[in-house]
């Protein structure tokens, strides 16, 4: 369903779990109290965060039985959002050979979420450079705070660039760059470091099912602009967390120095700048060289951090 909020703006009601729907395929449709009391509890905790994100409006339990690798009890979620446009749905229309379908589709997410664009000739363009836009700056706000997403195919990809659908999801504590939350993941397609390349892939999914009305050389232009916008956005919050009020040229060294010293001695990666945020300013020792075995190793990089 939709609702209009006072500000004249809508939200989108989602119901997760309700059992079986045109669109629920082989499954049963069904969702297990365990993973929307998950979904619940990280949605809210990202929103707070500030990062992006659908939310979860209530949970209602079920005394049916849900079978997965073990039996659960069931449960239904709503999720909100302002739009549960995904990737997934360009593809939808594009693989039926449906194109007039997906223009019909850009059309209506620009006339409801990018309406400053409606009258623009140069709006498909414009509204495409957007999406990528968000995409690279949502990527960049997860791989900030350690969240690991675990399936990040197209179809839970956001138009709108919102953190969306967590099922395997996990936050990084031993900070192990090649973290995988998903068990099923066998490969590591979706481990924490591929994040930022598989959001990019998917991005270029979208921009193929766009190509039967959207210039190529356009599309091209606003997928090379993912990587700098990822890029910017990471080192703001990364000086942020290492506690830098300016840019300054050492800052990438310094932080690739820390992540290796941390790779190393499987440190806890929250832990780690919060202890860091603990050293006093122009302090000659930190409370974070107690985490590291290695001190001498540490010592070299905080006297450079100083």
């Amino acid at each position: 369903g939709e609702q209009l909020l006072a500000d004249g703006t809508t939200m989108d009601w989602h119901l997760k779990g309700a059992g079986l729907t045109p669109y629920s395929r082989m499954g049963d449709g069904r969702a297990v109290l365990r993973s929307t009391i998950r979904e619940s509890l990280a949605s809210e905790a990202m929103h707070y965060l500030g990062i992006p994100t659908t939310r979860a409006l209530s949970i209602v339990t079920s005394d049916s039985p849900v079978y997965r690798e073990t039996v659960e009890p069931g449960a239904m979620l709503i999720r909100v959002a302002p739009s549960h446009l995904r990737f997934g749905h360009f593809e939808h229309f594009y693989y039926r050979r449906e194109p007039e379908k997906v223009h019909q589709l850009a059309d209506f997410a620009i006339r409801h979420y990018w309406s400053h664009l409606a009258d623009d000739e140069d709006k498909y363009r414009l509204w495409f450079t957007d999406v990528v836009a968000r995409t690279a700056s949502l990527i960049a706000q997860w791989q900030t705070v350690g969240f690991a997403h675990g399936v990040m195919n197209t179809d839970n990809m956001s138009l709108l660039g919102l953190t969306l659908d967590y099922g395997p999801f996990g936050f990084l504590d031993d900070y192990e760059p090649g973290f995988i939350c998903n068990h099923s993941d066998h490969q590591g397609r979706y481990s924490f470091d591929n994040q930022p390349a598989v959001a990019l892939w998917n991005l270029q999914r979208l921009a193929q099912t766009l190509s039967p009305f959207v210039a190529v050389d356009a599309l091209n232009e606003a997928l090379d602009s993912y990587q700098q916008v990822l890029l910017t956005h990471y080192g703001q919050r990364m000086r942020q967390k290492l506690g830098f009020m300016t840019e300054q040229k050492e800052d990438n060294a310094l932080l690739n120095e820390l992540f290796s010293l941390m790779a190393r001695e499987r440190s806890d990666y929250t832990r780690t700048f919060r202890m860091l945020s603990l050293t006093e300013q122009h302090s000659a020792a930190s409370p974070l060289r107690d985490e590291f075995i290695d001190r001498a190793a540490f010592d070299d990089w905080f006297a450079r951090y100083r």
